[in-house]
Formats: structure tokens, C-alpha cells, sequence
């Protein structure tokens, strides 16, 4: 979803002009201001101080929250020429104010003879609607989870299914619990007069599934705000959840004494998220109001503005009744990442004496404290992330992609990327290393990170492959490049010495490039410093796409069968009358991956039976694939079907949902999409 925002540039007059309407519109500054100076980059350690202060009690916290929130006022009103602030419309996911070019693959998970989801990092699990455990497959539609048996691939039988409490949107799967990633059913509210006192924007709902066949909802966590990221490690569930900070209503023509008294009259709770706690056990239903966040679990930055807080909650799933474990933060939060060892959370800021794009990077170590996420250090860097997939973390040190983006072309130099790389010394992350000034004029569209390389695709109108040699970190070097028509927004790794890749086809028009079909290419990268393209399938023309482009999961390949199976939909141009786009396709297409000789088809399968009586729940349309055996299961918002591996166009079993009796939104991406 395009986020509706602008950058002003300092001072905000008071009087009732802009600063007014946007305070009355209840818009959030997110970057504070930056000192206008000279151009030249600086280093991490040229940075403000970005660490953050835990509260050591309530009487802190509140009197910290306080202090932020009149130096926010004091700025507003201050005359200072200074640099700008990204102002969101209200509810916006902050990561829809990046660049929007999506995401780069992960690394296939396999366990046994069967795919699971595709992550980033081998071992920790990401929230997905369709999981397997080998035994079982979990799917969930419409407002329901589907439990189907794996024994019989010719004849999958539904064993339960459970109706949730909200709209069910992720999940995650340890041993014999799943726990879902909801939007909260709408509160009753009796005689239907007023509105309910909080809008609990996300719940986790925690199901019991030790017996298949009658699973049961017995933990139900409601809290204001929206789902950023979650993982499972082992037998925690990391739940990143941002929210914006209860503010009270700015008014801007009483002046500032005025707003510091408005300040000052708040209470403690006024400022914070509000939760609900429901138990579901034998005595009944039990509801626990605001009990999840504690005075001295809050971490709060010099200087940054309050606009935003993240919490990361902890939850041991061998004992879910207890915890979660909380640890939160004030910053706002676009890119988040977590290997075995840490979580890291970025937010986009404008700073520094360049008054330019820059990221601020918070480390919480998961393994100090187990079940807990305990801050430790924090960083900045210069340019914006694209994804999770610009963060990799090797042997204690992080490794960042980044663009620099000129803010107003005629005021900055042109975009540039780079890499950093960053080690920890005390409450700092220290940048130790840096390959700057990759592809000027571009921007990244994928990063993929592997033990000691580096792979980053930039596009203006063809795409270099770069390839990057990490294996010292303190001398990170730009090892080869490799430029080919289109450009790939989505890097996986097939092997030690082999990327497969999708992205889109291009046509070079001189000053622009003119977008085309959908592209997926094999690339050999066993020589780093002359990386060279295998083969390129090309399929369909302009508006043919795919979910795999823009989330990592819809991309299954299998290793072990070197099976590629993608969600599309295929556009092909009329030849009369020409340029009207006719959809001939919509499905899964397959194919198969060999080194020696390319990428070859071998098949493809529509749902078309599952939309032909309800052509509403179409919009969601063709999701993910798994591979079960010596079978594939295709997953759509109607049905499932099932089909051999050596012939993929002949379904064995079509399995309708009968879930989506209405229009079924698409999840709006950074919320509640993790």
C-alpha cells in the first residue's frame, strides 16, 4: 500500500497554518529536524548518540515520555532552519514510506521429504498461511484454520476445522500448538450507540492441536497496534508488534505553555498500548486487562522523537499460559531481522550534518537472556534499507545494504548503495568495514547474504548483478558484475554455486525502461569476480505477475527434486487489436532447475473450479505450494489440489475450502503481512 506522506522542511510556523492542520489531523512527525551543514559523509561514529536508556521504574518512564514529548512541542514551534520530517498519514506502517521495491529470496527450510516455508535464515521459522509439519498440513481461510491429513496425498482428508476469534492472516506452528497472527474480530458494543474505548489492532490467538481432529483456542493476547515481524526459534515465539504512542490531542493556537500543561496532565497509562489477556480454561472465560507491559522493559532514545513504539514480546510455547516476556522501545521501525543470536530493528531517519537518509539500528541479544530479546547496543548508517533481506548477521558482525536516495533532486547528488558491515564494542555498533558507491544513479532492488558473500541487485534501466566478497570483514571488496536486460527483485540461493532469481523482463527506452513480462534466470556465481547467466525464462508480457516477487514465501524451490513452483497469473498482448493485455493464465506454473542445462517447463495447474461460483473471493487468488513426498500441494484462496511431481498438470485430489463466501482483502503489507 503507497503511503500517503510528505517531507517539510523546518520551521513550522505556528498560527494555525500547516503545523495546525497537521496536529488537528492527528499526523505523526517521525524524523526529528537535523542542523543544516556541509555534505560530506560521516561515519557511524561521527553519529549522535542513538542508544537507548531502559526505565528503571514508572516514575522514570513516564517522567522520560514526558521530556520526549515537550522537546517534540519545543520543536514545532521553534524558528530553527532545519532539515525534514516524514509525516505520515495516521496508521500507516512506517515501512510503506521506503523504497518500494520488493523483497529478495530466502533459503528453502527442509525437513524430512517435504518443503516448508521459505526463510531467511535456516532454523528460525517465519509466520506464513500454509504450514506442514510432514504429518499434518495447516491452511488458513477466510476465518478459519484447516487441518488436513498428509498420509494420502490421492486423498487428503480435512480432519478439523476451527473458526478463530478475528481474521487470521499468519501463523506459526511449534509441535502440537499454532499460534495465529489475527485482526481482531470488532468489539460488541451494547446498544450500538458508541464505539469501543480501544481498538485492539492485533491478536495472537494460541490453539491447541495435540488431537487433529478437535483443536480448541485457549489463549487470546489483544494489543493495540499491528504485527511487524514475527520468528520462531526453537520453542520461542518472537512477536515484533509497532503501534503508535497514545499522544493527547496538540493544540497548536493555545501556545506552548498551553501543550507542556496538556503534557504534564497525562498519566502513565494514558501514553501506552492497551492489551487483553483472555484465558479460555476449564473454569471458563477469564479476561486480564493491561497486564502485558512492564515499567522497567522500556527503552527510551535521546533525542528521537516518541512517535512510534515497538515491543518485541517473548513466548515460550512449551509453557504459553505463562509470559509473554516484554521489552519495548520508542523509535519507529521499518526493517527488522533476526538471526540465531540477535534480533535487529532499523528505523529510517533523516540526520546528520548531510541532512540525509540514514538508518538507526537497535541490537537485542536473544541467547543472554533466554526468553527475553535484551537490548544491547545501537548504530547508524547511512541510507535506507529495503527489506529484511539487507541485514544478514555473520560470526558477531551485521552486514547492511543500504541506498542513498537524494531527497529533492536538484538539492542532492545522485542515489548510491552501499554496504557496511558493523561489530558491537560496548553499547555501540561500530562500523569496522564498507563497500560505498554501488551502481550511482540506481537503487537496490534484492540483497541476498550467504556465509562470506554478498549478492545486490541494483535497476535504473538494465540490472547489474554485483558480487561482493565478505569474507574479511574489516575489508569487505566489490568482487564482479554482471549486467543484463530487466532486473531481479528476488535472489535465492540454489546452491553453493548457483542463484535462481525472478524479477521482470525490460525494455530500454533511453531515459526509462518500459516494464514487460516476468523473468526467472539461473545464474553461476562459482567464479565471484565473473558471475555469468545460465539461462532466462521469459513469461507472458506487461501484467503478468506473481505474489513470489513481493513475498519471499510464495517461493518454493525444492532442492532435493530441484523443483521451482511459482503463484502466477499470465498477461499476453492481443494482436488485434494490438496493445489490449488479455490474462490467459492464473495458477501454478513449475519448472525444473538443472545447472547443465537451464530451466526447463513442466507443467502447469489452474484453481479455475474453486471461483466459478464465487468470483468475489478471487482477489486474493493463487498463494503457495509445498511439496509433500512425491507430491505438490497448490494452495489458492478457494481450494487445494494435489498433483504427482512427475506430472503436474493432472491434479490426484482438488480439495474446496467452501471458506470465502465474500470479498476477502488483500493483508496490507507491514501489518498484519509479516
Amino acid at each position: 500500500m503507497a503511503a500517503t506522506f510528505s517531507f517539510r522542511r523546518f520551521p513550522y510556523r505556528i498560527g494555525g497554518g500547516l503545523v495546525g492542520f497537521l496536529a488537528l489531523a492527528g499526523l505523526i512527525v517521525l524524523i526529528a529536524g537535523c542542523r543544516s551543514g556541509g555534505s560530506e559523509a560521516t561515519s557511524i561514529n561521527e553519529q549522535a548518540n542513538v542508544r537507548l536508556t531502559r526505565s528503571v521504574s514508572c516514575e522514570e518512564l513516564e517522567a522520560s515520555i514526558k521530556r520526549e514529548a515537550i522537546r517534540m512541542i519545543e520543536a514545532a514551534y521553534s524558528d530553527v532552519e532545519d532539515c525534514y520530517r516524514i509525516v505520515p498519514l495516521p496508521g500507516e506502517p512506517v515501512d510503506a514510506l521506503l523504497p518500494s521495491p520488493p523483497g529478495s529470496g530466502g533459503a528453502q527450510e527442509l525437513s524430512g521429504d517435504y518443503s516448508s516455508t521459505n526463510v531467511q535464515e535456516p532454523g528460525i521459522d517465519e509466520p506464513d498461511i500454509v504450514k506442514t509439519d510432514g504429518e499434518a498440513v495447516y491452511v488458513l481461510s477466510g476465518s478459519f484454520l484447516l487441518i488436513f491429513g498428509a498420509a494420502s496425498p490421492q486423498s487428503p482428508v480435512e480432519l478439523s476445522r476451527i473458526e478463530l476469534p478475528g481474521a487470521p492472516q499468519s501463523m506459526l506452528v511449534s509441535q502440537d500448538k499454532v499460534a495465529v497472527f489475527c485482526v481482531p474480530a470488532p468489539a460488541e458494543v451494547p446498544g450500538g450507540d458508541s464505539v469501543p474505548e480501544y481498538d485492539y489492532g492485533l491478536s495472537l490467538v494460541l490453539v491447541d492441536v495435540s488431537d487433529k481432529r478437535a483443536p480448541f483456542v485457549w489463549r487470546e493476547i489483544q494489543i493495540q497496534g499491528w504485527l511487524q515481524s514475527g520468528r520462531l526459534i526453537e520453542d520461542r515465539l518472537y512477536s515484533l508488534v509497532a503501534g503508535n504512542v497514545n499522544t493527547p490531542q496538540w493544540d497548536y493556537s493555545k501556545g506552548l505553555e498551553a501543550n507542556e500543561e496538556l503534557v504534564q496532565e497525562q498519566s502513565l497509562s494514558s501514553w501506552l498500548p492497551h492489551s487483553l489477556d483472555i484465558v479460555h480454561g476449564a473454569q471458563g472465560r477469564e479476561t486480564y486487562e493491561d497486564t502485558l507491559f512492564s515499567c522497567d522493559s522500556f527503552y527510551v532514545p535521546d533525542g528521537e522523537d516518541l512517535g512510534m513504539l515497538l515491543t518485541v514480546f517473548v513466548l515460550d510455547m512449551k509453557d504459553p499460559l505463562a509470559g509473554p516476556a516484554q521489552d519495548s522501545i520508542f523509535s519507529t521501525t521499518a526493517v527488522a531481522y533476526a538471526s540465531s543470536e540477535s534480533l535487529f530493528v532499523t528505523n529510517a531517519v533523516v540526520s546528520g550534518e548531510d541532512c540525509g537518509q540514514h538508518s538507526r539500528i537497535h541490537r537485542f541479544d536473544l541467547r543472554a537472556n533466554p526468553g527475553r530479546a535484551t537490548y544491547t547496543a545501537s548504530g547508524e548508517v547511512e541510507g535506507w534499507l529495503l527489506n529484511q533481506f539487507s541485514m544478514s548477521e555473520k560470526d558477531g558482525f551485521l552486514r547492511v545494504a543500504t541506498t542513498q536516495q537524494p531527497l529533492f533532486v536538484e538539492e542532492s547528488p545522485p542515489s548510491s548503495n552501499n554496504v557496511f558491515i558493523l561489530k558491537e564494542s560496548g553499547t555501540n555498533l561500530e562500523q569496522v568495514g564498507e563497500v560505498r558507491g554501488i551502481a550511482p544513479g540506481e537503487q537496490i532492488y534484492a540483497v541476498r547474504f550467504v556465509g562470506s558473500l554478498g549478492f545486490v541487485v541494483t535497476f535504473e534501466r538494465v540490472d547489474p548483478l554485483f558480487t561482493l566478497d565478505l569474507e574479511d570483514p574489516f575489508d569487505p571488496k566489490l568482487a564482479g558484475q554482471l549486467e543484463v536486460p530487466g532486473f531481479s527483485n528476488y535472489i535465492h540461493i540454489a546452491d553453493e554455486t548457483h542463484l535462481l532469481t525472478i524479477g521482470k523482463d525490460t525494455e530500454d527506452q533511453g531515459t526509462f525502461a518500459w516494464i514487460k513480462g516476468m523473468q526467472v534466470s539461473l545464474y553461476d556465481v562459482s567464479n565471484l569476480g565473473a558471475p555469468s547467466l545460465l539461462d532466462m525464462e521469459i513469461i507472458g508480457t506487461t501484467g503478468t505477475d506473481s505474489e513470489a516477487l513481493y513475498d519471499h514465501r510464495a517461493f518454493n524451490y525444492y532442492a532435493p527434486d530441484r523443483i521451482l513452483a511459482l503463484p502466477i497469473t499470465v498477461f499476453e498482448e492481443q494482436e488485434s487489436p494490438p496493445g489490449i493485455l488479455d490474462p490467459i493464465f492464473s495458477g501454478f506454473q513449475v519448472y525444473r532447475v538443472d545447472p547443465a542445462s537451464g530451466l526447463a517447463f513442466a507443467g502447469q495447474l489452474d484453481h479455475d473450479e474453486f471461483y466459478a461460483d464465487n468470483p468475489l473471493c478471487y482477489p486474493n487468488g493463487m498463494r503457495r505450494t509445498l511439496v509433500l513426498g512425491d507430491y505438490l500441494y497448490t494452495f489458492s484462496s478457494g481450494g487445494m489440489k494435489v498433483s504427482p511431481l512427475d506430472n503436474i498438470s493432472s491434479a490426484t485430489a482438488s480439495v474446496s475450502f467452501s471458506t470465502c463466501t465474500s470479498y476477502e482483502p488483500v493483508p496490507v503489507p507491514g501489518r498484519l503481512n509479516p
